[in-house]
């Protein structure tokens, strides 16, 4: 309810209204003038009893006494985190939690019932590692805040010994993510090289260790170990990159070696899909983020020239794979020339991918084999055989 002099103030303002229609503008102006007056008087009235309540909630807090609605207000803040965390709504549940922590009126008792509901849910198996970093470095970053408004010594000494005691967890919680990425590479060291490092990019413990990480409290490190092994997988997958000298011994002998099938590749296609997959793999953004999460400049440079080792193999393939394309059809050129099925030698031969020299001598031996044939019907049908058939593709080497 309004006390009186709330109300005289309010039928002032209801008298100045009605009257200004009436009002001359000399008038007018003296009258809004003293409205203005009174409106700042009101203005500065009503925050003037607010601080004087605050002033007595204050006292009232530092005796002790605080009173039930208070003590409501505080544990409905904690209830309303537990239910927001219980749902997965981690952001709220933390956002209110903080929120019972900086009540004004909130006591020793409270924060520390705070801080222990933190501790409960961060060493509860079911809360995500996301959320128990959140909760821990939340909280024990206004945990810190209170430490300035201590009242004694013995205050301060339990909320050191507090914050303590979520440093310790928090720092386990840290420890647990960077023992199970351990065993997680240790794993893959025992698997073939070609994809380690995409399965452990797309792995969830190398997810958990790099949110650990980037809300890891003061004075944790990561083991020493984790670079180590992850340097021992990159060194993996450079030497399962083949030589320039075993491409070569993937070259088809002769036609026996080939699949004429346009849907088969051959053996140095399949070598070339493989190394085009590794180098998918290792250069991926996921991938390539493991030495600056790790913070170690050297892997970065290990996959660099891993990456380069790779995009060589594949160039040395595609090289190797149109040399014997080549090879292939030279033999087929120099067999036409006395073969009397020389247009079948010919036909499968796809003439876009020869080099200048065996273009040229395609082109004289199957002009002088169709020179040779007299009569134009057969010289037709050689021609449109030629044309037809299916050509082999150096994808078939």
């Amino acid at each position: 309810m309004l006390g009186h002099r709330e109300v005289s103030l309010l039928r002032v303002i209801t008298l100045l209204t009605l009257t200004i229609m009436n009002t001359k503008p000399l008038t007018l102006l003296t009258v809004g003038t003293l409205g203005l007056a009174v409106g700042f008087g009101s203005c500065w009235y009503l925050p003037g009893g607010f601080r004087a309540r605050a002033n007595s909630n204050q006292t009232l807090v530092a005796n002790g006494d605080r009173g039930p609605g208070v003590i409501k207000v505080i544990k409905g803040l904690l209830n309303a985190s537990a239910e927001a965390l219980e749902d997965g709504k981690s952001v709220e549940g933390k956002a209110l939690l903080l929120a019972a922590m900086a009540h004004p009126a909130a006591s020793h008792q409270d924060i520390e019932a705070a801080v222990e509901f933190a501790i409960s849910r961060a060493a509860a198996p079911k809360t995500s590692l996301q959320m128990k970093c959140d909760l821990l470095q939340g909280v024990g970053a206004k945990l810190m805040e209170c430490v300035a408004s201590a009242k004694d010594q013995q205050e301060l000494s339990g909320l050191f010994e507090m914050r303590d005691k979520l440093v310790n967890l928090h720092q386990g919680v840290a420890g647990n993510a960077d023992s199970a990425l351990l065993a997680q590479i240790r794993k893959l060291l025992d698997k073939p090289a070609s994809n380690s490092m995409h399965n452990l990019a797309a792995s969830e413990e190398w997810h958990d260790f790099m949110v650990a990480k980037r809300c890891a409290p003061l004075g944790w490190v990561q083991s020493d170990e984790i670079i180590k092994d992850v340097t021992e997988l990159i060194k993996r997958a450079a030497l399962s990159i083949p030589e320039r000298k075993e491409l070569e011994g993937l070259m088809p002998a002769d036609d026996s070696d080939l699949n004429p099938e346009a849907d088969k590749l051959g053996v140095l296609e399949v070598k070339k899909a493989q190394l085009a997959k590794m180098l998918r793999e290792n250069s991926g953004a996921d991938v390539v983020a493991i030495p600056k999460v790790l913070g170690e400049q050297s892997l970065s440079e290990k996959y660099e020239d891993l990456a380069a080792n790779l995009v060589a193999a594949i160039r040395s393939s595609e090289t190797i794979q149109l040399r014997a394309y080549n090879l292939w059809a030279l033999s087929r050129i120099h067999a036409s020339e006395m073969a009397p099925g020389w247009n079948s030698l010919l036909a499968p031969i796809d003439t876009s991918y020869l080099q200048n020299v065996v273009a040229t001598m395609y082109g004289d031996v199957s002009r002088r084999r169709l020179d040779a044939e007299s009569q134009p019907a057969m010289r037709a049908s050689k021609v449109r055989e030629m044309i037809r058939q299916v050509k082999i593709k150096p994808t078939n080497f």
